[in-house]
């Protein structure tokens, strides 16, 4: 209100109190904001359905328009939560990553993501380059020989000097569709041997907690001498040997996961982060601007770091959000770093 004294508009101030907000008559309060992102990313709400939401419920009238506004100041308030989550990621272990479409204000682009054990990251851009993956890992990572990045075989990822570990789910996908295209492969000897040479990989590392050391070793030794014998072949087919080229090209980073324990055969884990991007994507279309592609990315990364982390997410929000508020950059998602 307005202070005669003073002769200026003032407002009280508190903890769970947002800075002053630019929507007319009116200001939402820690719990609707968090809500609203909540609704937003992940029950991937249409904004229209959450302003029915808060009018039905709590009896809040907001308008779709102003709930798209919150969503980006909320991102702009985490950034710096997400910047720490990019960090944990460029100094973690094992990071698989992956990509897909996304589309911004009407124009192809891509979302990139990020993941591991504990962390999340998701990056929208319009360009699927090379120096996306760079800028999001860092040009260091890689460096010590502890770290493995995990990822299909999409070329831009072979830029760091990195164990890598291809997905071989990915491999066994392409065996497979190749055979629907042209099923006259299906009994040829490539396809039968590949395949079954990538599934006695992953049934071995699954007994690698129960096998005996030494046993262990050599039975990847085998596994890894008959790749290189497969790889060296040639069949006079299109098919065979374009998959054959991919296997002695990739030859070492097909059984990285056999040598490292935590390193997985699959990149299932960034497939599994992806996906609700993808259902996202389906209900929504993409972004409708930058700004709001750069605001989904933060709160989605943020969220999906609180669910892995066992956390709960509104509550993780409603901290964060505080801690901003409040001046303080508390590492409540990231205190590895």
């Amino acid at each position: 209100g307005y202070c005669g004294q003073c002769r200026k508009v003032v407002e009280s101030r508190a903890p769970e109190q947002p800075p002053a907000a630019d929507l007319p008559h009116a200001q939402l309060g820690l719990n609707a904001l968090a809500t609203a992102a909540v609704m937003r990313v992940c029950y991937r709400l249409p904004f229209r359905q959450i302003t029915k939401l808060f009018k039905h419920l709590p009896g809040l009238s907001i308008s779709p328009g102003a709930i798209v506004k919150q969503i980006k100041r909320l991102g702009d308030w985490l950034e710096k939560q997400y910047h720490r989550l990019k960090l944990s990621l460029r100094i973690a272990g094992v990071v698989h990553a992956d990509e897909t479409g996304w589309r911004t204000d009407g124009k192809n682009g891509y979302l990139w993501t990020l993941t591991n054990a504990d962390h999340t990251v998701y990056h929208v851009d319009s360009s699927r380059a090379r120096k996306v993956i760079v800028e999001l890992l860092g040009k260091a990572f890689g460096q010590t020989s502890d770290q493995t990045l995990v990822s299909d075989f999409y070329s831009v990822y072979d830029h760091f000097d990195s164990h890598q570990q291809k997905c071989l789910t990915h491999l066994l996908r392409e065996l497979r569709d190749t055979v629907t295209k042209r099923p006259e492969l299906a009994g040829h000897a490539f396809f039968i041997t590949c395949k079954r040479l990538v599934k006695s990989m992953l049934k071995l590392k699954s007994q690698h907690a129960t096998m005996e050391k030494d046993k262990y070793h050599a039975a990847v030794q085998r596994h890894e001498d008959r790749l290189e014998t497969l790889s060296q072949r040639i069949w006079n087919d299109a098919d065979a040997d374009r998959l054959t080229k991919r296997i002695r090209k990739h030859r070492d980073s097909l059984t990285t996961f056999l040598h490292k324990p935590h390193v997985d055969g699959t990149n299932n884990a960034a497939e599994r982060a992806i996906r609700p991007a993808v259902i996202m994507r389906k209900i929504t279309g993409g972004s409708r601007s930058r700004a709001g592609a750069k605001a989904w990315s933060i709160l989605a990364s943020v969220m999906r770091t609180a669910e892995q982390q066992g956390r709960d997410v509104l509550q993780t929000i409603k901290t964060l959000l505080q801690a901003e508020w409040a001046g303080k950059n508390i590492a409540l998602l990231t205190d590895t770093i």
